[in-house]
């Protein structure tokens, strides 16, 4: 399964390159209807879903990534920047956090959660 999935992966991804976004998400989803399970096709998704500006979509993909691997530090920092672009900054800075104590190094998530602490305590008024 793995070669077939980089090969549908492969696709989607040079139809996106090409601005073929809405053919990315019918290939992908396309995909995930035979493999429901698959947590990278569903980062894939949401990817192609943000560009496509159906950002509520696109985060429910992150959303289904991260429940279906929730230790995978790139899936959490996805799910982590599309919470923060919905405006979700608390459950956002949780999310990185959770990124960070899987992969401390990652790059972003260290300058994603240092602006998302200023907005949460700026939020809250502190």
């Amino acid at each position: 399964m793995a070669n077939q999935e980089s090969s549908v992966l492969d696709q989607a991804c040079e139809l996106a390159r090409e601005g073929r976004f809405e053919d990315s998400v019918a290939l992908i989803e396309a995909w995930l209807g035979e493999h429901p399970r698959d947590a990278v096709a569903y980062d894939f998704l949401a990817c192609a879903l943000h560009k496509l500006g159906r950002k509520k979509e696109s985060l429910s993909a992150c959303r289904k990534a991260v429940f279906l691997d929730p230790l995978n530090p790139k899936l959490l920092f996805n799910l982590a920047v599309a919470l923060c672009d919905q405006g979700h900054r608390a459950e956002a800075l949780a999310t990185v956090e959770k990124c960070l104590a899987r992969d401390p190094d990652h790059p972003g998530a260290q300058t994603l959660r240092s602006a998302l602490s200023k907005a949460v305590v700026s939020a809250e008024g502190i």
